[in-house]
């Protein structure tokens, strides 16, 4: 499903969303956030903006690892659920809006890091006479930036509010509400 297009995600069920975002941008996050923080660490020494922005990307990045957690152990499960459910599941949660509220949060708060990193680095460009290892750690974040904006999209306009459609028709159908 990693290569589902966008057209194919708009009719996607609830899962299918769900395992696309893990199989391509959750991985994307696995590979590059060790990369990127190798080359924070290698960058942390230039001290003034790219230093600032490397001290972003390291509370992004602990940040970022946690809500992949998050999504993995917590509200795809829920999702899967509700899409295979013909009832209405009892969550632990109460309602998949619950962690939905809380990834929401998240991803302002991801967005704010984006934002902060990019006005340090004026738009992910590096100074023509920056080192190669400068110039591959602001790269990195652009493309950092690129496929996080994309994730969140995905997950704020298509899997949340299916997820939340799921639980009320699901809720309605029991007569529950």
């Amino acid at each position: 499903m990693a290569g589902i297009g966008q057209q194919d995600l708009a009719m996607a069920t609830v899962t299918e969303i769900a395992d696309h975002i893990e199989a391509t941008h959750h991985e994307f996050l696995k590979r590059e956030l060790p990369r990127l923080g190798e080359a924070a660490r290698a960058v942390s020494g230039a001290g003034g903006p790219l230093a600032q922005c490397a001290e972003v990307f390291r509370h992004l990045r602990s940040e970022l690892e946690s809500h992949l957690m998050k999504e993995e152990q917590i509200l795809f499960p829920l999702c899967r659920t509700l899409d295979a459910a013909t009832s209405l599941p009892s969550f632990h949660c109460v309602t998949v809006a619950n962690p939905i509220r809380v990834m929401e949060l998240e991803h302002r708060a991801a967005e704010d890091a984006l934002a902060r990193m990019r006005a340090l680095t004026s738009d992910y460009g590096a100074p023509e006479h920056a080192e190669p290892a400068v110039r591959a750690f602001v790269a990195g974040l652009a493309a950092l930036d690129a496929d996080l904006r994309e994730h969140i999209a995905k997950e704020d306009g298509l899997l949340h509010p299916r997820a939340l459609a799921l639980e009320e028709a699901l809720r309605r159908q029991g007569g529950d509400g």
